[in-house]
């Protein structure tokens, strides 16, 4: 029997714009995994208007989720209006508008992607997405093996507009606006996040779900989603363009 090869620590589907990325892919109580998807099929069927999001787990452990539920069935209010919404995902909003929902005209692309021993790197283009309201809209995302991220959203918009940086999680988050940092922790997991702007941002976070997850049932007799948190740093000043 011949030697198998190594599972490699990333990879990229470049058709369908999505990429993983691993430190210990085969010992799950310590890896680190990083999702991140950038579809060009955009937010259509059971897709979302989630162009160039991620989500992170430690452990197996989730620091970093989509955030939302198909409650209490696919088509709901609390799903169409929420889950399947830009809002719902770790994404960026321009002037609190998220991307263009169920028109496949407006996906996203995977433009590049390198895997190496010591790290992983994925460019996400979403600017089609925001339906002209964009006119550059990439994440860069690389992770440094074993457990440092590093991405860059650069941003571009046809006039000044402010821009709100999302992240979601089971948990809530601690946040420190003065030092522009927050915590992420879920069972013994831990993810320090450290943002950076021109001006800064300010921070906010709620566990409130922006639309009544009943909404449309009000007699539904299924427990309602259990409150998730979501965080947004928002620019403090307008601008044309944003790292």
């Amino acid at each position: 029997v011949g030697a198998v090869a190594p599972l490699p620590h990333d990879r990229a589907y470049l058709g369908i714009g999505w990429a993983t990325f691993h430190n210990e892919l085969l010992a799950p109580e310590r890896d680190t995994m990083v999702m991140f998807k950038c579809s060009p099929y955009g937010g259509v069927s059971h897709s979302h208007a989630d162009q160039a999001s991620f989500a992170i787990m430690k452990g197996g452990r989730s620091l970093a989720i989509p955030a939302g539920e198909r409650f209490p069935s696919h088509g709901s209010p609390f799903h169409t209006e929420y889950t399947q919404q830009t809002l719902a995902h770790n994404a960026v909003l321009i002037d609190g508008a998220g991307q263009v929902n169920r028109d496949v005209r407006r996906g996203g692309e995977l433009r590049a992607f390198q895997s190496t021993e010591r790290f992983g790197y994925v460019l996400g283009d979403a600017t089609n997405c925001f339906g002209g309201r964009a006119l550059r809209n990439h994440r860069h995302l690389l992770f440094v093996r074993p457990g440092v991220i590093v991405m860059v959203d650069d941003l571009a918009t046809p006039a000044p507009a402010s821009f709100q940086w999302l992240l979601h999680a089971h948990q809530e988050f601690a946040l420190d606006e003065g030092a522009q940092r927050l915590v992420s922790r879920k069972a013994g997991a831990t993810m320090t996040v450290d943002l950076l702007t021109n001006g800064g941002f300010a921070f906010g976070q709620t566990d409130a779900w922006p639309v009544d997850p009943k909404k449309g049932f009000p007699t539904v007799r299924a427990a309602v989603p259990k409150p998730q948190w979501h965080f947004t740093a928002a620019t403090r000043e307008k601008a044309a363009t944003q790292i």
